[in-house]
């Protein structure tokens, strides 16, 4: 008997635990194994990033970036820039895609911004194009 292929990993860092609770729920729906953290646990070191991405191996990350928006995405950009992040995917959603967009630019790892309020299927189809990109 054949085994079933690996469920893709999804990591959901977000700025609310409902919306962590529902995305969780939907990707785990769609196939994907998720975890999942609140944005401030890694900035206050109250969880450890390079252990939780040692821990779960995500493919793809949806990360959130909240207000202040220059101050969220400068924490992001060093995250992103951690070796432990190299050739992972990050898809972001925001209250303001805007102005994200105004400090952002998509570029190879960073496949999409997505605003909020989004439709979750427009969201999975951002984490399927990040998983699919080169």
């Amino acid at each position: 008997m054949a085994s079933l292929p690996p469920r893709p990993r999804l990591a959901i860092v977000n700025t609310s635990e409902d919306l962590i609770e529902v995305l969780t729920t939907f990707f785990e729906e769609e196939g994907y194994d998720v975890a999942s953290a609140i944005v401030r646990s890694f900035r206050t070191n109250e969880k450890d990033l390079k252990q939780f991405i040692a821990a779960h191996d995500p493919q793809v990350l949806v990360w959130d970036i909240a207000l202040p928006y220059e101050e969220n995405w400068s924490y992001f950009e060093r995250v992103r820039q951690s070796p432990v992040m190299k050739g992972r995917r990050f898809v972001l959603t925001t209250t303001n895609e805007k102005r994200v967009r105004e400090v952002a630019q998509p570029d190879e790892e960073l496949t999409e911004i997505v605003g909020k309020p989004f439709d979750l299927r427009q969201l999975a189809d951002a984490v399927k194009r990040a998983r699919k990109a080169p």
